[in-house]
């Protein structure tokens, strides 16, 4: 069951990505988003509350990945971290162009924080 809910989740995650594409963050609704995932409202509220909730469980998500495993000196870490970063660029300039910079700057600062680095 589990499964469903990460998938469900994802389609989410996915489908505010996709209006940033076309949309400031700010201009995107929950509309916008039940309907192009095709999900119900009920749906959407089941998983996230606002579109906040959203943003940040997607930065949550590639985080985890980016920090997943920090071992070496702190040359190393930087050198990971980047590296992963790099891998997401396209969407994280995305966010950064977006009326959400605010979102990943605060959520990058909380995990930088909580890993001592």
């Amino acid at each position: 069951m589990e499964y469903k809910k990460d998938k469900t989740d994802r389609l989410i995650q996915d489908t505010l990505i996709a209006l940033m594409k076309e949309h400031d963050y700010n201009e995107i609704t929950i509309t916008d988003i039940v309907n192009k995932s095709y999900l119900s409202r009920s749906t959407f509220y089941a998983h996230y509350k606002k579109k906040d909730e959203i943003l940040i469980s997607y930065l949550d998500s590639m985080m985890g990945h980016v920090f997943e495993h920090l071992e070496g000196d702190s040359m190393d870490i930087l050198i990971h971290i980047f590296a992963h970063i790099n891998e997401e660029r396209e969407d994280i300039r995305l966010i950064l162009d977006s009326s959400a910079s605010h979102l990943f700057r605060k959520e990058l600062r909380k995990k930088l924080i909580s890993e001592g680095i």
